[in-house]
Order: structure tokens, then C-alpha cells, then sequence
């Protein structure tokens, strides 16, 4: 009994935290155990997961909303508000003109200043930037093993509806359907969720695409899709 009391409290580990300055519970769970947040969520299929979205206070929380590459919120998700972006506006759509001006089959008036493949780790990765230490945006291929192997169960939680993915161990992550922002509105909350990958699009000999890959899901659809970097979506956060 000892032995066992002694490995249980050094299996339990607190460290600072980039977080409003708490403290991390460096604790391997299945489901979300307590209001200490976040929490290193073991699904069974390698990568591990936090219990909640960045910025959120519990599980069923929607969060914050976030451009990629972004790490500050906003009230306006545009193109014309997107940080890695320039060009003009003249009719105030939300979106930059694109004209060929110089009769070159380019268009002149919008440029992306981004040229990241991945961000995860960097300066550009808000769950590292929020939380600190080990916790990242997932790439393409972990939200791809998300969605691949585990139970996928379209559920309501204290009131808020989502996705519960279960894993082949029995743990668990309830992902809150929370919608997304375009301009100042968000129209699909409660109805789809769709959250960030830290991985640009490419395009090979082309380059880089302006899109970056996304997990989206409603109550009777999900897939891995992607998406222009200027919309407001969620953000999961995994523990590499």
C-alpha cells in the first residue's frame, strides 16, 4: 500500500503554468476529472488530448474563437481583418479586391504574408502560446486520428450540444458544437463545430494554399476539411 500511495502522488505532478499563473496537472486521465483545467486526456490512440477548448472554463465551455495563426480574439473575422493579410477593400464586403491591373493573370490586390506550412510550437500556435509547455494545435494527421478511431456521438451535455469522441481505451472528450464567427455574427452555434489544425494546405509546385486544415462536424455529418486561414473557430489543444 506504500509503494502504491507513493507512486500514485508522484504520478501526480503540479508545474507552473503559462495560464493566469495555476498550475498543471500533469496527470494521464480518460475523462475530465475535476474544474482544474485543463487536463491530459488519454483517448487510446496516441496523441493525448486536453479536456476543453482554449480559452474555455469547462468542457461543454465553447471557448475562444480564433483566425489561424492568430492568438489574440476579435469581433470582426474577416479577410480585411486577418493579420497575415493586405490589400483593398473599396467595397466593404469583408473580403480584399482582387483585379488583374497589370494584365499579368495576377491578382494584385490581396496578398497573404503567412508562409507557414506548420505552426505548431511557434509564436503562431495559440494553444502553446495560452497554455505553455507541451500543449500545441494538432496537425492534419492527429485530427485525422481523432476522427478515424474513435466512437463518434453526436450528444448533449449540460445543455450544449457537440460531439463526444470516445476512444478504444473508454476515455473520452466532448468537442461543444460552438459554432463559428464570419464578420461579428456566429450562425451555426449549437449546431456545428468546427476546430483548427495547426497545417496549412499546400499545394506542391504551387506553394502554399490560403487554407489550413479543419475538423467540422453536426449532428449528422463530420470530416476533416479546409478552410480560409480569416474565419473564428476553435481550438483543442493536444499534449506532444
Amino acid at each position: 500500500m506504500k509503494i502504491q500511495a507513493l507512486l500514485f502522488l508522484t504520478a501526480l505532478i503540479l508545474l507552473p503554468s503559462c495560464k493566469d499563473d495555476e498550475e498543471v496537472d500533469l496527470t494521464i486521465y480518460t475523462t475530465c476529472p475535476n474544474d482544474h483545467h485543463p487536463h491530459i486526456i488519454d483517448l487510446g490512440i496516441g496523441t493525448k488530448w486536453a479536456c476543453c477548448n482554449i480559452g474555455a472554463s469547462s468542457p461543454e465551455d465553447f471557448g475562444d474563437y480564433y483566425a489561424w495563426a492568430e492568438t489574440n480574439t476579435k469581433t470582426d473575422y474577416s479577410e480585411v481583418t486577418y493579420l497575415y493579410a493586405e490589400g483593398k477593400d473599396v467595397d466593404g464586403d469583408g473580403f480584399y479586391d482582387r483585379t488583374d491591373t497589370d494584365g499579368d493573370g495576377l491578382y494584385d490586390d490581396c496578398a497573404y504574408l503567412i508562409n507557414d506550412k506548420f505552426i505548431f510550437g511557434t509564436e503562431k500556435d495559440v494553444a502553446h502560446e495560452k497554455w505553455g509547455h507541451s500543449w500545441q494545435m494538432p496537425i492534419r494527421g492527429v485530427l485525422e486520428n481523432l476522427w478515424g478511431n474513435c466512437e463518434k456521438t453526436w450528444t448533449t451535455r449540460n445543455g450544449v450540444k457537440g460531439m463526444l469522441f470516445t476512444g478504444p481505451n473508454g476515455g473520452s472528450i466532448f468537442l461543444p458544437a460552438a459554432g463559428h464567427y464570419w464578420r461579428g455574427s456566429n450562425d451555426s452555434e449549437g449546431a456545428r463545430g468546427v476546430y483548427w489544425s495547426s497545417e496549412c494546405v499546400d499545394n506542391g509546385p504551387l506553394g502554399l494554399s490560403n487554407d489550413a486544415y479543419i475538423l467540422t462536424f453536426s449532428i449528422d455529418y463530420s470530416n476533416i476539411h479546409a478552410s480560409s486561414y480569416y474565419y473564428g473557430y476553435s481550438v483543442r489543444a493536444i499534449w506532444q
